[in-house]
């Protein structure tokens, strides 16, 4: 082995068995025997045609740039399987959200509608709080596995937020969405649309904003029991519209009438025949 030198072999009775050299030269005169050779960074100097090679020369430097590029490539046609399966996954995943929760959907979804400003703070700090919370977590043993239960928590309501503004999108370019019983197709375009464009870095932000907000809020009314939370329109009425509570039922101001019975029908009196006392029409048989 020989770094950054000047290597010459020469001779008819030169004979080596390996060699790995790294720069400097190479010489190889006629008549030498080479077993095994490798170089790389090293001007190599061989006469091919009396030169005894019994195994193989080889440039490593090639040889490495070569297994490099086989390796990147492989791990590129994976990272294409990786990231179709996940697309899969995704909008399965939506289509079983919507089937099992609709209701919650939509009404996360009205959050974004109605309460915009409140929506955006909130989904901001779930955004910042829970990473900063999680660098706390990971610095102590004790805290890796909470770490990482908040972490599985964290991105379920990531994925709840994406389904929610995922059909709020879809319901706003599928308008007859809004009354049907299971969204699917909106709540599956919205969330396809958001899968598109999360190469722009602006658009998977805004919807992680706006989406964490969201299911935030609306899982804050669930727990706290209180508030009015938004529900979804029924046929005509617009929608995410706050749910109004049925007036209280108030008696009339007025008293029922007394009951009267019906009269009493009497049976037709008997008298002269016709009634008015003359002939039957002409149009009548004649007895």
């Amino acid at each position: 082995m020989a770094i950054d030198a000047d290597v010459t072999i020469s001779g008819s009775t030169a004979a080596v068995e390996s060699l790995f050299t790294i720069a400097g030269t190479l010489t190889i005169d006629d008549g030498a025997t080479i077993g095994d050779g490798f170089y790389t960074g090293t001007e190599v100097t061989i006469d091919e045609a009396t030169v005894i090679v019994e195994g193989e020369i080889v440039n490593a430097q090639e040889e490495l740039v070569g297994a490099f590029a086989a390796v990147v490539a492989v791990l590129m046609v994976l990272l294409i399987f990786v990231i179709i399966g996940g697309f899969i996954a995704t909008l399965a995943g939506t289509l079983l959200v919507i089937a099992f929760g609709t209701q919650q959907t939509r009404r996360a979804a009205a959050t974004i509608s109605n309460d915009v400003l409140k929506t955006i703070i909130v989904g901001v700090l779930m955004l910042v709080i829970p990473s900063a919370l999680f660098g706390l977590l990971f610095a102590t043993i004790v805290g890796i596995p909470l770490a990482l239960g908040m972490i599985v928590l964290w991105g379920i309501v990531l994925f709840l937020g994406q389904v929610v503004v995922g059909t709020w999108i879809g319901e706003r370019i599928l308008p007859r969405a809004r009354t049907a019983n299971r969204p699917y197709g909106a709540a599956f375009l919205g969330v396809l649309i958001l899968m598109l464009l999360s190469w722009t870095g602006i658009v998977p932000m805004l919807a992680g904003v706006f989406g964490t907000g969201a299911v935030t809020l609306a899982g804050w009314r669930v727990l706290r029991g209180g508030g009015v939370p938004p529900v979804p329109p029924g046929y005509g009425e617009p929608y995410g519209q706050p749910m109004q509570a049925p007036p209280p039922y108030a008696p009339p101001p007025y008293a029922p009438p007394p009951y009267a019975p019906p009269p009493v029908q009497q049976p037709p009196q008997q008298g002269e025949w016709p009634p008015q006392g003359g002939q039957p029409p002409s149009s009548w048989p004649q007895g």
